[in-house]
């Protein structure tokens, strides 16, 4: 079984600093078509310029689970739906009306093969309640999201968020958003973090004192970066994730699901 994850692809109709984001969508679909994987896993940051009639290309690839950040195409992305033979078909499927909708909903854990897969939505915003409209949460929203999925057995958690790691990230602030993102991985103590929402690095890794693994890449055109999750089908044995910028790899590790 293999996952593609993605983060802040940020597909836009404009340069921005000097990078071409309309190209965006374009390397998206040529990764997927490459690495032909089972599911696709996403942190969100999806851009403005989605629309539904490209998404469903992606989708003709495999189907998406994914989390909002904050620049999105909001109403686009609520919109779009998996497509019923990607899903139906599915022999990881269990419950393929879970898998529906892309946008993951904080009450659902997902079941994909082996894996029991949840996210949290959106950043911290103290004074908003959205931007642009895209939904923000407040600091209690978010931990109370994370409660969820307490002692739950959760394989892979989605965040968009960036916890507060400052020996990852040197310019990141202990704000509401760090430290929430931060006490909901200690709270929901899953086997693998994936994150995005930092740029500068094409990705980041750590791993916590209680084994939980944390995962951050950047899919802008910035940096091209993406992961690819081997799982290992049977239970409690190594499965591998290779990070890649472009068809480099980057990054390897282990991990046991």
């Amino acid at each position: 079984m293999k996952i593609l994850f993605i983060s802040d692809l940020h597909y836009d109709l404009r340069i921005f600093r000097g990078t071409d984001q309309s190209k965006s969508w374009d390397w998206l679909l040529m990764m997927a078509e490459q690495h032909s994987p089972d599911l696709i896993l996403s942190c969100g940051d999806w851009g403005y310029a989605i629309t539904i009639s490209e998404f469903e290309s992606l989708l003709e690839i495999a189907p998406v689970l994914s989390i909002y950040g904050n620049h999105e195409n909001f109403m686009t992305l609520k919109s779009i739906k998996n497509l019923d033979k990607n899903i139906t078909n599915s022999k990881y499927i269990d419950n393929s009306n879970n898998f529906k909708n892309i946008l993951i909903k904080e009450s659902i854990i997902y079941e994909f093969g082996k894996l029991r897969i949840a996210g949290i939505n959106g950043i911290v915003s103290l004074k908003l309640k959205e931007k642009e409209g895209v939904p923000r949460k407040n600091p209690k929203q978010f931990i109370n999201s994370a409660y969820n999925f307490k002692n739950k057995n959760i394989d892979i958690l989605l965040i968009h968020e960036t916890p507060y790691l400052p020996f990852l990230f040197h310019r990141i602030d202990k704000s509401p958003g760090a430290t929430s993102a931060l006490n909901s991985i200690k709270i929901i103590k899953p086997k693998l973090v994936l994150n995005g929402h930092m740029h500068g690095k094409c990705f980041n890794y750590y791993q916590f004192d209680w084994n939980t693994k944390y995962l951050k890449v950047d899919s802008s055109q910035a940096n091209k970066c993406y992961a690819i999750i081997q799982i290992n089908n049977i239970r409690k044995a190594l499965s591998e994730i290779i990070v890649y910028k472009d068809d480099n790899v980057k990054f390897k590790f282990n991990i046991m699901f």
